[in-house]
């Protein structure tokens, strides 16, 4: 007998090849299936995150005066836009009034913070220098109320972190009747 016999019997046997075929590609297959899911779900938080944002930066702009409670409830207000996401635990909302100053950068006067993600404010803290975006400046006296909203969407395959990662909207509106430059 030849040693190689076995050897060619077994290769010309085409038994089980489909089988085999599938098992290599199915973790392909879900992989892509989880990601295009999750692809359609990151799209759609991101939406809900600029229009939570922005309605929060109007809801604090109409008011004559803003006191810290109506401050803290608009914050949380995002939370509440939010909430089929699970926003408590994967979302932050930061509020902050920020004005103009004629001897310096502008300051942030006040910030409200709400969420369990532990983020901070690129616009700065209450009362130091604010980082405004670009293309955004103040005259001095001038306030804008900023928004900045914070949301982390979660993966469902860890190997979807990297396509996935945590994003930021900021809205900014001018106050319409009153300053804003303090909290009441």
């Amino acid at each position: 007998m030849n040693p190689s016999e076995p050897i060619r019997r077994l290769l010309g046997h085409r038994g089980g090849s489909a089988a085999l075929e599938f098992a290599l590609a199915l973790p392909i297959l879900i992989g892509l299936t989880v990601t295009a899911f999750d692809a359609g779900r990151y799209i759609l938080l991101k939406s809900r995150l600029q229009d939570a944002t922005w309605t929060m930066a109007d809801a604090a702009t109409r008011a004559l005066t803003l006191g810290s409670g109506e401050a803290l409830n608009i914050v949380q207000s995002g939370e509440r836009l939010m909430a089929p996401f699970g926003a408590a635990e994967r979302s932050r909302f930061i509020a902050s009034g920020v004005t103009g100053s004629a001897d310096g950068p502008p300051t942030v006067r006040w910030q409200v913070a709400g969420g369990g993600l532990a983020e901070g404010s690129r616009v700065g803290t209450s009362g130091g220098t604010a980082e405004l975006p670009d293309g955004v400046s103040l005259a001095p006296g001038e306030s804008v109320v900023i928004v900045e909203g914070i949301y982390s969407p979660g993966v469902t395959l860890p190997l979807q972190e990297d396509l996935f990662p945590a994003f930021r909207d900021i809205a900014l509106a001018r106050p319409r009747v009153g300053e804003l430059t303090e909290l009441d």
